[in-house]
């Protein structure tokens, strides 16, 4: 496998510098014969290759066998030496700790060839013979077909590299280089040979076709699956190129990279090509054949129609979800998902919803879902839009569900309240777990409602008597929750003087007042008289009236000056 690989570099090196300029629309070269090699080894794996044998057909003096060795070689490190396996039969040393073959030694490297498909088939290789002469020691080359051997190259060597080059026939099914030694005299080195490369003519060309592939894809790099053939024992498919036209007109295109500046794809590395459309043009309708090049340099001719076609699309679907909004909040247990999809190029193949990050389950091409039996609290449904080439979109939207209404309470006044005044503030607030609490609806009595997002509020004047103040809590979808608290407001009336009183009072007063001044100036006059009219001494003292009561009576002490 290594040996053919390299015959195909070999190869592969020739035909880069004389196509190396087909990058462009599709010109059919012509197919014409070459000359291709079929096999070659210089041993510089430090190994014999797995399609060489080695044998020894001879064991009289023991087993010695060809192998790789460092000790001579035509170019590079190694070569293949005729006793590199085995030991000396008079002292027992190996082979190698003397460089001498041994007596009694018919070594065999042989190889199993099926090349009837080729013609002027050449084996070619160089070699270095240090042996007996005259004696029966020689290195030989044969090739056997139907059973039979025939000898083709003998040589007892000149101790020195040397050329061979013999012809082979098309049927030669093995090649042998055989070296031989008779009983005595063994003391040399043998014989190495290096560099062995058959070559042969084939004229028939290779062929190659893309496999079949599928209407879509979304694969980048698409692999481009296709085969080769080259005649049964010919040279084999060194190479292919791929052609390839973006719609259904006009001309090929051969498919290059920068990494593979020459478009060359090679069958035993890999049985697909990367088709990358970003170095094509993009996304869209292909269609693909290819051209085979064998290792003899001939050329399979463009097919009349293209091998295969496909679509590539790579680009995911367009989705947008358009209900309920992200974020809105329902009041049912049940929600209804709708969205749009669209894809240009190999269009929308289905939909696929999870809820609450639940499993898939597709809902063919319909745009919409239904979802029933849903908790209050947010949910999240995602919305996968699939293309028929595969590619995938995906969009979500959260909501909530909130089935209950809110749950309002009253702080003021408290139930059963008495108010000596008319002046009444009310205070109230409400909790709801699930949308949020939105607005009040708030009244007296059998009063005017009144719409507020504040949680209180001041009536003046309340009049006495029983009352019942009433909360209706509304939250963000609608749901409502209502409290209400009695309460009395008992007020004392104004105390009121009647006006008759305020009347007789008045009088009363007058009359008062009346009486005081008749009494004042009474009093001043009966002064003024006593001042001048003095009573007699002896005379009896005047009996009290009610004006003089309580009166001291007059001083009629002398005072002196």
């Amino acid at each position: 496998m290594a040996a053919s690989r390299a015959s195909r570099g070999a190869i592969v090196l020739t035909l880069s510098l004389l196509l190396g300029g087909l990058a462009t629309v599709f010109v059919a070269p012509p197919a014409r014969a070459g000359t291709a090699i079929v096999f070659q080894d210089g041993f510089e794996d430090g190994v014999l290759g797995p399609r060489w044998n080695a044998s020894d057909s001879d064991p009289a003096s023991g087993l010695d066998y060809w192998g790789v060795s460092s000790f001579r070689s035509n170019a590079g490190t190694y070569s293949a030496w005729s006793a590199q396996v085995g030991t000396q039969s008079d002292t027992g040393q190996n082979n190698t700790a003397v460089q001498q073959y041994d007596d009694d030694m018919q070594a065999d490297l042989s190889i199993d060839l099926r090349v009837n498909g080729f013609a002027s088939l050449t084996l070619s290789f160089v070699y270095y013979t240090k042996a007996e002469s005259g004696g029966g020691d020689w290195i030989q080359a044969w090739y056997e077909a139907n059973g039979t051997q025939t000898i083709i190259f003998t040589t007892t060597g000149t101790a020195r590299w040397d050329n061979a080059s013999v012809a082979v026939p098309n049927d030669v099914e093995r090649l042998i280089i055989r070296f031989h030694s008779d009983t005595a005299n063994h003391g040399f080195e043998g014989a190495y040979v290096d560099d062995v490369v058959l070559t042969g003519v084939e004229n028939s060309p290779p062929a190659s076709s893309v496999s079949p592939l599928p209407a879509y894809t979304n694969a980048m790099p698409d692999p481009i699956p296709y085969a080769t053939a080259d005649g049964a024992n010919e040279s084999g498919v060194a190479y292919v190129q791929l052609w390839y036209r973006n719609g259904t007109s006009g001309g090929f295109t051969q498919y290059v990279r920068p990494s593979n500046p020459l478009g060359r794809w090679y069958p035993w590395a890999s049985p697909t090509i990367p088709f990358d459309t970003s170095f094509a043009q993009g996304d869209g309708y292909y269609e693909f054949y290819t051209v085979a090049f064998d290792n003899a340099s001939n050329v399979e001719a463009p097919p009349s129609v293209a091998d295969a076609n496909t679509t590539i699309d790579t680009t995911s679907p367009v989705l947008t979800l358009t209900a309920p909004s992200d974020g809105a909040w329902l009041n049912a247990s049940s929600a209804t998902v709708t969205w749009q999809g669209s894809d240009a190029l190999s269009g929308i193949d289905r939909y696929e919803t999870s809820l609450d990050g639940g499993a898939y389950s597709s809902t063919g091409t319909a745009t919409s879902a239904q979802f029933s039996g849903l908790s209050d609290g947010p949910h999240r449904v995602a919305v996968r839009a699939h293309d028929v080439a595969g590619n995938v979109a995906t969009a979500t939207v959260d909501f909530g569900v909130d089935t209950t209404g809110p749950s309002p309470t009253i702080s003021s006044p408290s139930g059963n309240d008495v108010f000596l005044v008319g002046n009444v503030t009310f205070e109230w607030t409400a909790q709801d777990a699930g949308s949020g609490v939105d607005h009040y609806e708030v009244w007296l009595d059998g009063g005017t409602h009144t719409n507020t997002t504040g949680t209180n509020l001041t009536l003046d004047p309340v009049p006495n008597g029983a009352h019942t103040f009433y909360v209706i809590a509304f939250d963000r979808v609608g749901n409502r929750g209502e409290t209400s608290v009695t309460f009395r407001v008992d007020v004392a009336p104004p105390v009121t003087t009647p006006s008759w009183l305020w009347v007789l009072i008045l009088i009363v007063i007058l009359t008062f007042v009346a009486l005081l001044v008749m009494w004042w100036k009474r009093r001043r006059d009966e002064e003024e008289a006593a001042e001048g009219e003095p009573a007699p001494e002896d005379a009896p003292p005047a009996p009290e009236t009610d004006e003089t009561a309580g009166e001291s009576p007059p001083d009629t002490t002398e005072h002196g000056p």
